[in-house]
């Protein structure tokens, strides 16, 4: 029993990952400015920027494995007002963006999101000044890894620990059972209310994830039990 409950604890506390309640949920780069990148609320309160200011890191070209040795961000901001509802998503956009035109319509511009395909995204609070110390999320490629998730978009599926190495291949990105990747043509043409829609995440929490997790390890250790007692 106390192994059982050792294993619960450690499956909690990695599905949980950093408690972090915003999350980078989607990520989105098209043609010419069309970029944009998708931050959702996935816990149960509403989230207060003016309480916890979130900011917003780009690490591009050569620098894209900074995020990963405490290097500063190529170009950061702040959001610092405005509140974002449980389970509701913020999309941030580039100033010039514009298809989908519903992203484009309701997304807020920020000047951070000026990417081309070969650069890493984190989110942290607590300072302007970035340490990996103080991360949230990242959507980070390893140093390496040139011009991967150029004129594509991919979708959060899943919640997990923050990263500790950078994606170096799309395989990377996808096999992590966080991301899943789709065409810019799916994003255009999604349905409001589908994960495929910048502007809405079906991410559940991260207590959610924490309880599935401590589900299967229970299942396992129950199967394991009575295979043990028969043998």
């Amino acid at each position: 029993m106390k192994k059982l409950l050792t294993i619960i604890g450690l499956a909690a506390a990695t599905l949980a990952g950093a408690n972090a309640q915003v999350l980078i949920t989607q990520y989105y780069e098209g043609a010419s400015s069309d970029k944009y990148i998708e931050l959702t609320n996935v816990g149960t309160t509403t989230f207060n920027f003016a309480t916890t200011t979130l900011y917003l890191g780009l690490w591009s070209n050569a620098n894209r494995g900074g995020w990963l040795t405490d290097a500063a961000p190529t170009t950061s901001s702040s959001i610092s007002t405005g509140t974002l509802a449980a389970g509701a998503s913020l999309v941030l956009k580039n100033s010039s963006a514009a298809t989908p035109s519903y992203a484009a319509t309701a997304g807020t511009s920020n000047g951070t999101i000026n990417f081309n395909g070969d650069d890493s995204y984190a989110i942290w609070t607590g300072s302007s000044t970035f340490s990996t110390s103080l991360l949230v999320d990242t959507f980070g490629l390893a140093a390496g890894a040139a011009s991967i998730i150029a004129d594509t978009s991919f979708v959060r599926t899943g919640i997990g620990s923050v990263q500790t190495t950078g994606y170096s291949s799309v395989v990377d990105i996808t096999g992590s059972g966080f991301w899943t990747q789709i065409t810019n043509a799916t994003a255009n043409s999604a349905l409001s209310g589908t994960n495929d829609y910048i502007g809405f995440s079906s991410v559940p929490e991260p207590s959610t994830w924490a309880l599935i997790g401590i589900g299967a390890f229970v299942m396992i250790w129950t199967i394991r039990r009575r295979r043990a007692l028969k043998a």
